[in-house]
């Protein structure tokens, strides 16, 4: 991927494109070795980035490649989450690499937190969404005081579902188990 340079291979369907986009962002998230070695990080974002662009300067209003220029971008502009958002702003995948990206950003202002409220509540709707956004809780202290407000912001049901999928989630993935010491 990092040897492509941000060239997209003529002739790509709009499935190849969109497996091309996904792979990026599941590389860049998951990928202990990109973690591992800052340069190798730092050409792979590059060339995803530009991928991105490429995608995003046919189609702009992908939501697939609008959601994955946050995650290869160091900073996002709170204009660019929101314009992410409003390309799929229910669709699971989108929405999770959203999160992903609000994880691994340098900074977290006001202004990209009041936008980023919006992901919160629907992240909140779900079972893979309150994992997610526990996830982010827990790696993201600056993010804590805007997910807990909307956490509390929810009825009592959503309330004690993110307080468990937070717990859960501190503990390494595993249940409580109260038969063990």
């Amino acid at each position: 991927m990092a040897e492509m340079d941000g060239n997209v291979p003529v002739g790509l369907s709009a499935r190849s494109l969109r497996n091309l986009v996904t792979s990026c962002a599941e590389m860049r998230y998951g990928a202990p070795l990109l973690r591992a070695e800052p340069d190798l990080l730092s050409r792979f974002e590059a060339t995803c980035g530009k991928i991105a662009e490429r995608v995003l300067q046919s189609a702009p209003t992908n939501a697939r490649s609008l959601a994955m220029a946050l995650l290869m971008a160091p900073e996002i502009p709170a204009a660019a989450l929101q314009r992410a958002q409003d390309a799929a702003p229910y669709e699971p995948w989108p929405l999770t690499i959203r999160l992903w990206a609000i994880e691994k950003t340098k900074s977290l202002d006001v202004a990209l937190l009041t936008v980023a409220a919006g992901d919160f509540d629907r992240a909140l709707e779900t079972d893979w969404g309150r994992t997610l956004l526990a996830r982010l809780y827990l790696a993201r202290e600056d993010a804590r005081p805007a997910i807990l407000a909307r956490a509390e912001a929810s009825d009592a049901r959503t309330q004690r579902a993110f307080l468990s999928a937070v717990t859960y989630e501190q503990r390494g993935g595993r249940a409580l188990d109260f038969n063990r010491g």
